[in-house]
Parts: C-alpha cells; structure tokens; sequence
C-alpha cells in the first residue's frame, strides 16, 4: 500500500528543485533540532521504466514528462524514498473535485480549487509501505513546502494523512503535519509520534 500528498499551485511559475530543496531542507533541520538528528533530502531524476539515472539541473524547473521520468527524494544516508510526479489536470481530475466540493466543509473552499486547476498541473509525492520514518515526515514537509512556494494547497484522499483536515495551505500544513496536537486524531497522532522516535536510530547508521 502507497500513500500520497497532492500539491495544487495557484502561482503558475514553476519554482526549481533547489528553491523546493532549499525550502525542504531548512523545515526539516528545523524539526529534527527537536530531536537531535540532523538530515537533508536530496533529489534525483530516474527514467520511470526501469528507474535509470537521468543528468538534472537544479536549477531547472520542477516539470517533467510523467510518462518518461520521475523524481526521486531521499537522505542519501538511509534507505527509501519519496517518488514524486508532475501531472497536467484533466477532466477527471476536474470531476473529483467538483464531487469533493459539494462536501459541505469544503464548498468553502471553491475559489481556491479553481484558481489552482486553472494553472493545469499539480505535483504529487508518494510513500510506499515500509518506508523509514524519516522519509514520513520528509514527503509531507517536501509537500508542504512547495504549496508555500507556490501559493497552493495540499491534499489526500488515501490515508496519507487525517482527512477531515484536508485540504490545507502549505502554511497551515506545516504547523500541523507531524507536530504534536497537531490533528486531535488519535491514530494519526501515534503514527507520527513512532516515526519520529525511530529517526534518531535511523540516521545513526
């Protein structure tokens, strides 16, 4: 079972890998000063057919064919990753959403959706299962992050986190995401209270 974070822009500049890492890479020593450990996310392009190294520039825009490659965030001293996805917005992804907003905590929440489908593209980051804490918390900051630099918003509908929350600005995302009390969610709480207890391990070996 995979999990995933969704990012919907509502700027239509795209920011580059170093702008999301240099983003990513300071929330998380933030976080993890909190703990005693220290990390940082790197990223790299693989062809999605067979996951073969591609050169990238990071100073490149973070667009790329979903068909041909994806990118691939890690802490080059552990095990696992996050995998991330560029892809356009389409008609069915307009229906989702025109079904979610009838929800009558999210209707609120119209205008926004709009301007962000509007740009026509949306990231996403996925976790599959047995990933190491680290990589946890890291794809939900790498999400948050890039919804702050892009003016957007995060969003799951497949357990990635408490749904009832969702969807939030990347602002809001971050107060919230792995931070105790942080949901009032019971179950969300302890899962990420036991990936933050395994990273000092972690990041010892």
């Amino acid at each position: 079972m995979s999990t995933t974070f969704e990012v919907y822009p509502r700027h239509t500049q795209i920011p580059t890998f170093n702008e999301l890492l240099t983003a990513a890479n300071r929330t998380l020593s933030s976080r993890l000063a909190n703990i005693g450990a220290r990390a940082q996310l790197s990223v790299e392009m693989r062809k999605s057919n067979g996951g073969d190294l591609i050169p990238l520039d990071l100073d490149s825009p973070m667009s790329w064919d979903i068909d041909e490659s994806y990118a691939w965030f890690v802490i080059p001293t552990v095990a696992g990753g996050t995998d991330s996805y560029f892809d356009q917005i389409d008609d069915l992804t307009r229906e989702v959403w025109s079904d979610y907003l009838k929800m009558k905590r999210l209707s609120p929440m119209s205008e926004t959706v709009s301007q962000c489908l509007a740009t026509g593209h949306y990231w996403t980051f996925r976790r599959s299962a047995g990933q190491p804490g680290i990589i946890n918390l890291s794809y939900g900051l790498l999400a948050g992050c890039l919804a702050t630099l892009t003016d957007g918003f995060v969003f799951s509908d497949d357990s990635a986190w408490f749904f009832d929350l969702l969807p939030m600005s990347g602002g809001e995302f971050l107060k919230r995401y792995f931070v105790p009390g942080g949901t009032e969610n019971s179950e969300t709480e302890d899962w990420a209270s036991r990936c933050l207890g395994w990273i000092p391990e972690e990041l010892s070996g």
